[in-house]
């Protein structure tokens, strides 16, 4: 089995990746797509709730890497299950290979990530994935826009730049951004302006 977990930052994605999988009884494990870690490094998936578990980073440019530690997962620790956080920050060729692997080898994933940039644009992987899996193997996790009073769905992950949404500029930086969940309305606002 295979899913993907998908929606907005703060939706809840890795509150309900950790839920599901110390729930889970298969031997399983976790992992998290990392920009800077090294594979097989020590890390953690963490919720906005708080709750965190260990889980084993992968970086996005060790693809190598990233299959060898799968299979050492599978062979070694007989793992079942793996948990795949951050997928965004992968390409699309690691989830074709880690796709097609889990599958020879009957292993169940569940991957969770982002599903689109602060321009609106897919990300490589999430794009892939949505198009490679059924319906019924995609959950989208719904959420409000983060404007005070505004009580629409939020459909965009906004970048804010000097309190206002920017829709320029790279996907990854290595600064710590500010990102906020908004809805149309807000997304596109040229009156709007975020105070810090």
């Amino acid at each position: 089995m295979i899913t993907f977990t998908t929606g907005l930052m703060g939706a809840g994605k890795s509150k309900e990746l950790i839920e599901r999988y110390r729930n889970d009884k298969s031997t399983r494990a976790t992992l998290t797509a990392s920009l800077t870690e090294n594979t097989g490094t020590e890390g953690k998936i963490e919720s906005r709730n708080g709750e965190v578990i260990p889980a084993l980073n992968i970086h996005k440019d060790q693809l190598e890497a990233t299959l060898g530690l799968i299979m050492y997962l599978i062979f070694e620790f007989k793992v079942t299950t793996l948990y795949i956080d951050e997928i965004q920050f992968l390409d699309e060729e690691t989830i074709k290979e880690i796709l097609s692997y889990a599958r020879y080898q009957d292993v169940t994933i569940h991957f969770y990530g982002l599903e689109t940039t602060f321009t609106s644009d897919y990300f490589e992987s999430s794009k892939y994935l949505l198009n490679e899996l059924s319906e019924d193997e995609i959950f989208k996790i719904s959420r409000e826009c983060e404007i005070e009073d505004c009580n629409n769905t939020a459909q965009y992950n906004a970048r804010i730049v000097n309190g206002r949404v920017t829709r320029e500029g790279d996907t990854f930086v290595e600064e710590k951004s500010t990102y906020l969940s908004l809805c149309k309305k807000h997304y596109f606002s040229k009156k709007l302006e975020i105070s810090s």
